[in-house]
């Protein structure tokens, strides 16, 4: 049985995590929107979010709240990686 804690991250990742966009799914969730949701103050952060990934999503730091503020760095951001959908 998954712990409290488990149990968030994967509702959370489940939630809003693309796989296909750009940055990890801590760091997607990190930067999550939806501030009336239950499990928002309780949602996984990420150690650093590179301020490009806010250019990148179109998000400003004054959206985030405090503990997401806390880890944007600047830096590059990982590329979300191609995975062909056609068998060969």
């Amino acid at each position: 049985m998954p712990t409290r804690q488990q149990a968030i991250n994967a509702y959370c990742r489940e939630c809003i995590c693309d796989e296909a966009d750009y940055g990890t799914w801590r760091q997607q969730v990190t930067v999550c929107a939806a501030r009336d949701c239950p499990l928002y103050p309780y949602r996984p952060i990420a150690d650093a979010v590179p301020d490009t990934l806010l250019v990148r999503w179109n998000v400003s730091p004054m959206d985030l709240d405090q503990r997401a503020r806390a880890v944007i760095k600047e830096g590059s951001i990982r590329r979300p990686v191609r995975r062909d959908t056609e068998a060969t």
